[in-house]
Formats: structure tokens, C-alpha cells, sequence
């Protein structure tokens, strides 16, 4: 370490991008909570962890429930 010079390591950045894939799960949790659908129902696209844009996969019921129809 060269004149006190600190260099990120590769386990900073892994940090980083773990703190960010746990964001983005939290806002995956969150609209799920929010439509009343699994999670595993919602993509989330997001570029260095700003989420750009959602897909929300919604079976035939949950349109329905969702658009407050009968089916």
C-alpha cells in the first residue's frame, strides 16, 4: 500500500452489488405484496441496479381479480 493509497478490492464490489440484488428483491416483494401475486410472477429489469422497467406474469384469475370481474 503505496503512500497510504486505499484500492477497492473485488469484495467491495461484491458487497455493493449484494446490497443492490437486495434492493431490487425488496421492490420484486414489495409489487407482489402490492398486485397480490408471487414473486417469482414479477421480472424486474434493471440496469447497475436502477430498475428500468417491470413484467408482471398475471394468470387468468388474477386479471379477473384484478379488473374486478368473476370469472
Amino acid at each position: 500500500m503505496a503512500g497510504g493509497t486505499i484500492i477497492p478490492s473485488a469484495i467491495d464490489s461484491g458487497a455493493t452489488m449484494g446490497q443492490d440484488e437486495i434492493d431490487i428483491e425488496r421492490t420484486r416483494a414489495a409489487l407482489a405484496t402490492a398486485l397480490s401475486v408471487p414473486a417469482d410472477a414479477i421480472d424486474l429489469i434493471a440496469i447497475d441496479a436502477d430498475i428500468q422497467n417491470a413484467l408482471v406474469f398475471l394468470s387468468a384469475h388474477d386479471v379477473m381479480r384484478l379488473a374486478n370481474r368473476k370469472a
